[in-house]
């Protein structure tokens, strides 16, 4: 079984952790590696490996699927939101169909890459969010500090709190896309989320994000709260989620707990989940193989004609 990793960039303590598991259950197949960084570190410990130019550039898909056939590769993981949003534009390719099994539905991917339409869709479906507002829509002065960030956006890049009306303007001055959520104090947590490509939730861990930097978890604390997990398994079931996912919310002093974000893919803290035991490489390569034969015994099916 040969799976290909796009765009794994600078998580190459998750590529480790799939050699592991590869070679500690006797996996025959291959660990390829596809990018757009030929100096990415994940993309080094690889093979086979491609460089492939930006997304958007009309030759990545044909040189994807080129690789990916020549290669004779099972499934497609993404590793980034943009990642997620190119296999998504091209599922329905008779080359990439068979090869995505662990991801999201196109709604599930429009819906989590909007941050404003997640929070006011969850909001209606009565889940606890953050307050969550366009930076330019706010009329009356709001209750500081906000939490401004990307609409669209991943890796905490241009996230950073608003104290008072002074940087709320220079803010809106300087970044009219962005949104701005209540500023909720309490604990940060993310949850590792596998599911198949069913939709069952096969794995859920919870851990507080306990040292952050450039919006990924680099100090994290597992703590198995029942609470929590039947909470992500209530997001994820409703948002219908397929493979490996991360999702991230605030426990408040008041143990209110508020979801903020859901990356259709792993997060760079998934290791630690890894690391204590959860063997999720070896369930992501079950569900595929699950997958990739009953593709194969459908195919060998003889049709029957019935007059």
């Amino acid at each position: 079984m040969n799976l290909l990793f796009l765009a794994p960039h600078w998580k190459a303590p998750l590529a480790r952790a799939f050699i592991k598991t590869r070679d500690r259950l006797g996996i025959q197949g291959r660990l390829a590696g596809a990018d757009s960084d030929r100096q990415s570190e994940a993309l080094k410990l690889l093979h086979p490996k491609i460089v492939l130019p930006p997304f958007n550039h009309p030759q990545c898909l044909p040189r994807l699927l080129e690789f990916c056939e020549a290669e004779s590769i099972d499934a497609v993981i993404p590793f980034t939101n943009k990642a997620v949003e190119f296999l998504d534009r091209h599922r329905s390719h008779p080359a990439l169909e068979n090869r995505l099994p662990l991801l999201s539905p196109t709604k599930t991917v429009s819906l989590c890459h909007d941050k404003l339409k997640l929070a006011q869709s969850l909001e209606r479906q009565g889940f606890a969010v953050p307050q969550t507002r366009l930076i330019g829509s706010l009329k009356s002065p709001p209750a500081y500090p906000l939490f401004a960030k990307k609409r669209r956006g991943e890796g905490g890049k241009d996230c950073f709190v608003i104290p008072n009306a002074n940087q709320l303007g220079d803010a809106q001055t300087r970044f009219p896309g962005h949104i701005v959520q209540e500023f909720i104090p309490g604990r940060e947590y993310s949850f590792d989320w596998l599911s198949d490509p069913a939709g069952r939730p096969a794995l859920i861990v919870p851990r507080a994000r306990l040292l952050i930097k450039n919006g990924e978890c680099q100090v994290g604390k597992i703590e198995t709260n029942p609470r929590l997990i039947e909470a992500a398994r209530e997001l994820g079931t409703w948002l219908g989620l397929r493979g490996p996912c991360n999702l991230q919310g605030i426990l408040s002093p008041d143990g209110g707990f508020y979801w903020t974000d859901v990356n259709l893919r792993f997060g760079a803290g998934a290791v630690h989940s890894i690391a204590a035991g959860n063997d999720l490489p070896g369930m992501l390569y079950e569900d595929i193989l699950r997958h990739k034969t009953q593709q194969t015994n459908a195919s060998n099916v003889t049709p029957v004609c019935k007059v």
